[in-house]
């Protein structure tokens, strides 16, 4: 687990990454009609983020930066980890609950 921080880093779900890491996100939360419900660190080590809808197109998907998307939906990953093959889904009380896929 890389958990280097610096001024060129992002630290996300206990993880850190280059503020430009390539991320897919949802349609949905791309264009802010909904929020992150889902967030998945996938084992080839792509990061999701998702609205929860499971009536997606795949090609409708967008390819984002990580700092964007965290500009744009701030997310507390503070005292969570998020391990690839994971996904932390936000619950009622607005806490990130992580499962394994």
């Amino acid at each position: 687990m890389d958990t280097a921080e610096g001024p060129n880093r992002v630290v996300f779900f206990g993880y850190s990454f280059q503020p430009n890491k390539a991320c897919l996100v949802c349609e949905h939360v791309f264009s802010g009609k909904r929020p992150v419900r889902i967030i998945a660190h996938d084992l080839d080590g792509w990061i999701q983020f998702l609205c929860g809808d499971e009536a997606h197109d795949p090609k409708c998907s967008k390819v984002v930066a990580l700092e964007e998307v965290l500009r744009r939906h701030p997310i507390d990953s503070k005292d969570k980890v998020l391990n690839p093959g994971c996904f932390a889904e936000l619950s009622n009380s607005l806490n990130w609950v992580i499962y394994e896929m």
